[in-house]
């Protein structure tokens, strides 16, 4: 519709405003100035003034659809958002496919019968408040009077028809029902045959039987819901408190959240309303919950393939523990969140005179059982191992009568170390168990922070002076909450191998920051062999990664001798922030990452901004 005519039917309307205005009106919904259905900016003195212009204008008469198609309320409030719904979005409605009851040729729904258009597309339309049953009623009499014939015909349609009509709709229905129950059973026993497949020999009979009396979605619950980050691939955590633009987005495009090893215990991308809306009842009773959802998600035995296919983690926790007899040999070892027993059966290999396994779940706890007995270093085989199936926090004492270790081992990182809050119980079996002069392994742990590229995912980082390290044997529980401050800037000569961030001449856009963390057996504590496991982008891949927030304006960055060169002064040499993590206290698990950061361009302007980071855990 171009511009003048637009303007002339909305003098036209404004016209027939005033006159109407003039000559009175009655009072009431009836004489409620109305938006015509094809025409939005156009106001009509009441409902049926719309009604009748669209009628004239548009050949579409309400009143005669309504009468035609036989629509009880719902419908009429359905047609009414559809037609102007697809005005809005720049579409002709017309011809509106009639009511499946009138045609004889389809059973199906007209795109006006969906529930969504009963959502008013505009805001208090005079129309939808209209009492249509008096003027479909008069419209019926009028047409009579004007064609008794059509209108004695049109009472006289078989009323079995319709109900004929309706019938097959239902045997239809039901028919598309019992095809969709007979292809889910199939697919239920197919994903149940293909996960026993898989599965090792010991448990394969046991799986089936539990599937057969808790029913495949039970069953399935060892299984998480969300994928494990491939190799190579980074943790990316919701942006919330207000911030949008590259890291929302990004979450929306489809790059991975964060997930510990695959667990259902993910991070998830979530907007502020719902993490505000969306939280966890406080209190024990939801903390148990979500512990009883993360210790169902270590069940599986995908999370424990990645985690032992992961050679820098396991091979570094082989040579620390093995690499220092003197250490373990002849002494007593805890391994909290046991998993499949691996680090056990490395302490009880290297000698330990004791080795207690703990883990809160019960059906990966009975696996590493029958690893032990396999490998001969269960109680029962004679060996020094034995497993508890508990949570740290709920056993009143360890078996065997021990009531200190030496040793306590742990694989507790999460995703930008601290995600899940599993450290919480390693501090708690320090305090409760180790043995005055015992150790925590590994002892040493600290996070890194750095400067990414667009392609943060594979980027290595620029040089950084970011520095939080953690002595596990010493630091309280408070301690993983902690706010630091960091200085980014390029690094100067020769180019990474991974991202030329210094060369002269060459610039990068800082489109994140980078999380990392190492941990550490360190020399102090480990006097034969010292170890350093790390989730570097230059170290070799971990299931871990690293953990990437993006930035909500990237920066420009250049290395001190490229600041010469170019005409733009949009960049930066340096970027100064501040970084805080904190456990979340309404949500069990779940971490909060706040980051501020601010730069002075070339051009001496200052850019400045704070995001908010969630990493929550799914129930």
């Amino acid at each position: 519709m171009d511009s003048s005519s637009e303007d002339e039917d909305m003098q036209q309307g404004q016209e027939e405003w005033e006159e109407w205005e003039e000559g009175g009106g009655e009072e009431g919904e009836d004489s409620e100035p109305t938006p015509s259905l094809f025409e939005p900016a156009l106001l009509l003195p009441s409902p049926l003034a719309a009604i009748e212009h669209d009628a004239q204008k548009h050949g579409f008469n309400l009143l005669t659809f309504i009468l035609q198609a036989h629509l009880d309320e719902y419908d009429i409030i359905r047609v009414i958002n559809y037609v102007r719904h697809e005005v809005k979005q720049g579409r002709n409605p017309l011809p509106l496919p009639p009511h499946p009851k009138t045609s004889d040729s389809s059973l199906g729904r007209a795109p006006w019968q969906d529930d969504k258009y009963l959502i008013p597309v505009l805001p208090e339309d005079p129309l939808l408040c209209f009492d249509f049953q008096e003027a479909v009623e008069q419209l019926r009499q009028q047409q009579q009077l004007e064609d008794p014939g059509s209108a004695h015909q049109a009472a006289a349609q078989p009323h079995d028809q319709q109900q004929q009509l309706e019938r097959q709709q239902i045997r239809d229905l039901r028919e598309e029902n019992r095809l969709l129950r007979d292809e889910n059973e199939a697919l239920r026993e197919l994903v149940l045959q293909l996960r026993l497949d898989v599965m090792p020999a010991e448990l394969r009979l046991e799986e089936a039987e539990r599937a057969g009396t808790r029913g495949m979605a039970s069953a399935s619950t060892a299984t998480p819901p969300s994928s494990s980050l491939a190799a190579g691939t980074s943790a990316i955590p919701t942006m919330v408190g207000g911030s949008t633009g590259h890291g929302l987005a990004a979450s929306q495009e489809g790059l991975p959240s964060s997930n510990q090893g695959g667990s259902n215990a993910a991070a998830v991308a979530e907007s502020s309303a719902a993490a505000n809306g969306g939280r966890a009842p406080a209190g024990q009773a939801a903390r148990d919950e979500v512990d009883a959802s993360y210790f169902d998600s270590y069940s599986g035995f995908n999370i424990h393939r990645e985690m032992l296919s992961d050679q820098p983690r396991t091979n570094a926790y082989r040579m620390a523990l093995e690499g220092n007899p003197s250490l373990i040999s002849g002494k007593r070892v805890l391994d909290v969140g046991c998993g499949t027993g691996i680090l056990s059966l490395f302490a009880a290999r290297t000698g330990a005179r004791s080795v207690v396994a703990i883990d809160g779940s019960p059906d990966i706890a009975k696996f590493a059982e029958q690893i032990a007995d396999a490998n001969g270093y269960s109680k029962r085989a004679g060996g020094p191992l034995e497993v508890v199936s508990a949570r740290v926090e709920q056993l009143a004492q360890l078996p065997g009568g021990i009531d200190k270790v030496d040793v306590i081992v742990s694989e507790w990182m999460g995703y930008a170390l601290l995600f899940e809050t599993m450290l919480d119980s390693v501090l708690y079996a320090r305090d409760k168990w180790l043995a005055p002069g015992g150790v925590v392994l590994p002892d040493m742990a600290s996070i890194h922070l750095a400067g990414a590229g667009e392609g943060a995912l594979s980027n290595g980082p620029a040089e950084l002076s970011f520095w939080k390290s953690m002595d596990l044997c010493t630091m309280r529980s408070e301690d993983q909450d902690f706010t630091t401050e960091f200085v980014l800037h390029a690094r100067d000569g020769a180019p990474s191998s991974v991202l030329e961030v210094g060369v002269l001449g060459v610039s990068t856009n800082v489109h994140a920051i980078v999380l990392w963390f190492d941990t550490a057996f360190s020399a102090a504590r480990c006097p034969e062999v010292e170890v350093v496991l790390s989730t570097s982008p230059e170290a070799p891949i971990t299931h871990w990664a690293q953990t990437v927030l993006p930035l909500k304006h990237p920066l420009t960055i250049r290395a001190p001798g490229a600041a010469a060169e170019g005409g733009d002064l949009k960049w930066t040499c340096e970027i100064r922030g501040r970084l805080s993590m904190a456990r979340n206290k309404s949500k069990h698990r779940s971490l909060d990452i706040s980051l501020e950061h601010s730069a002075v361009l070339a051009d001496k302007s200052v850019v400045q901004d704070t995001m908010v980071y969630a990493m929550n855990v799914l129930q």
